[in-house]
């Protein structure tokens, strides 16, 4: 372990800009994607990352800060944090030591999951492992044990698959696309107070016959 951890641990000093492009081809040829495609694919995410941190520097740093720094200021309010949204969270995610492992690790750990027939959902949205990554780094962080952050990101994952085979037929139904699942903890995250709301609604009188949709 601590030898893939300083493997990867190197990888990171490189950035995440070179390290994902590194992770994505190598995973590419893996899967029998070709060199060449995996290397487009990889040079891809690169850049992706790179206009993502220029977009927030200059975002957060030359155009919204001075504004928010004056509301501050007329207002007298006392403000501490920014809310970054999910692409920020994305990259410190994958930028964190949970973060280098998490794709394969989430690759192996979903193939096993398949071949033991305890998930019927292959997650090939790579890029959001992250979700994973996050949680890991957080339990990682509060525990100091970066083992426990591995256990959690392992976790989490078994239980959003698990989730997406219980919404499966849901997702094929509304969408009109046969086999396919969400399996990203954003949205399934609200799968178990959907279904809890659901329960209430259907149990009161009248509220439960009456019928609205979209249209």
């Amino acid at each position: 372990m601590d030898a893939i951890i300083s493997f990867f641990t190197f990888l990171q000093g490189l950035g995440v800009s070179v390290m994902m492009p590194i992770i994505i081809t190598i995973i590419g040829c893996c899967l029998g994607a070709g060199f060449g495609k995996s290397l487009k694919a990889g040079l891809m995410v690169g850049v992706g990352f790179i206009g993502l941190n220029l977009v927030i520097n200059q975002l957060f740093g030359t155009s919204i800060g001075p504004a928010v720094q004056e509301m501050i200021h007329r207002f007298g309010l006392q403000l501490s944090t920014i809310d970054v949204g999910w692409p920020a969270g994305a990259a410190i995610a994958l930028g964190t030591t949970v973060g280098l492992v998490i794709i394969p690790l989430a690759l192996i750990v979903n193939l096993i999951l398949v071949l033991a027939n305890l998930t019927q959902t292959v997650n090939v949205d790579i890029w959001n492992y992250w979700h994973y990554a996050f949680v890991g780094s957080l339990v990682a962080n509060i525990t100091g044990n970066i083992t426990f952050g591995f256990a959690a990101a392992i976790i989490d994952e078994t239980i959003l698959l698990v989730l997406a085979d219980a919404t499966a037929k849901d997702c094929q139904k509304a969408l009109n696309m046969p086999g396919v699942s969400i399996s990203q903890g954003f949205s399934l995250a609200y799968a178990p107070v959907a279904w809890i709301l659901n329960w209430v609604i259907d149990h009161i009188p009248g509220v439960r016959d009456i019928d609205i949709d979209v249209e």
